[in-house]
Parts: C-alpha cells; structure tokens; sequence
C-alpha cells in the first residue's frame, strides 16, 4: 500500500521532527512544525464546515500557507 504525502509528513514529524521540510522566503519549516500547522488548518477548515468531497479552487503559489492548505484538504480528504 503506497503511503499518501500526508502520512510520510506526519512519519518524519515523529522521526526526525527537526529536520527540514520547506524552505520558504528564507524561512525554514521544521517536519514537525509542517505537521502541526496542517493538523491545525485541518480543524479550521473542519470547524468552518468542510467536508470530504467539498471542491476547491485555490490560487497556487510557492508559498509554506500553499502547501499547509493543500495538505490540510487532502488530509480531511483521507480522515473520514
């Protein structure tokens, strides 16, 4: 079975919690720190009533909010 993004994230966030995962505007995001803030966009989303299924238009861009919102779907994808 192929393991999803998501859980290889949350893997290295229990792994190797600060070992870099996103480099952005200079910035550097540790695994764990990627992990919780998509654990916690995740509860947003949830808490302003998405659901799996939901469609999405978002605007990309190569940002770490990018990147935490497109986990945060796929992830309230995966949980239910």
């Amino acid at each position: 079975m192929r393991e999803s993004l998501e859980e290889y994230i949350r893997l290295h966030s229990i792994n190797t919690p600060n070992k870099v995962a996103v480099v952005s505007n200079g910035t550097e995001t540790t695994y764990s720190e990627l992990w919780q803030l998509v654990l916690d966009k995740a509860s947003e989303l949830k808490s302003q009533g998405v659901l799996p299924g939901d469609v999405f238009v978002v605007r990309s861009s190569q940002t770490l909010d990018y990147l935490v919102l497109y986990f945060a779907l796929h992830y309230i994808e995966k949980e239910f």
